[in-house]
């Protein structure tokens, strides 16, 4: 049965929109600078324009969306996606994923327990809340 309460909750953080915002208007700057530098180089000037807008409407999305992305608590876990899970039908795996010379970012990986079955990958820079607890309380709750 699902609890009321998790002591974990983990919401969708708007880093990423800033960071799209940011950069769309980066876009935006060297489609402006494009232009006034070589009018003619229209297809430069209408790509970068192209990708500022998409950046932005992305970013908006993601500033907006602050909803709970997991929680984590003694008899499971719960994900928009998948719902509430016991532990004792799924097993949750931290992992690094290498992104060549840009370094690499941590994944949750929830997994059926018995199958072995990828059920969800969470990205954990994808969400706001103490990261550095997530370890702690997996290790706790596999413990009990």
């Amino acid at each position: 049965m699902e609890p009321k309460d998790y002591p974990y909750v983990f919401l969708n953080s708007p880093t990423g929109g800033y960071l799209g915002l940011f950069f769309g208007s980066i876009s935006f700057v060297l489609a402006a600078w494009g232009g006034v530098q070589s009018p003619l180089n229209v297809a430069v000037v209408a790509g970068a324009t192209l990708a500022g807008i998409a950046l932005w409407a992305i970013s908006v999305i993601n500033l907006l969306n602050t909803d709970v992305a997991l929680k984590l608590g003694p008899v499971g876990l719960w994900t928009p996606k998948l719902g509430f899970l016991p532990w004792k039908h799924i097993q949750a795996v931290l992992d690094s994923v290498a992104t060549g010379k840009a370094g690499s970012f941590e994944i949750l990986i929830i997994k059926n327990r018995q199958t072995q079955k990828q059920l969800e990958v969470i990205t954990l820079s994808g969400l706001s809340g103490p990261k550095e607890k997530i370890s702690q309380v997996l290790q706790q709750y596999k413990r009990s």
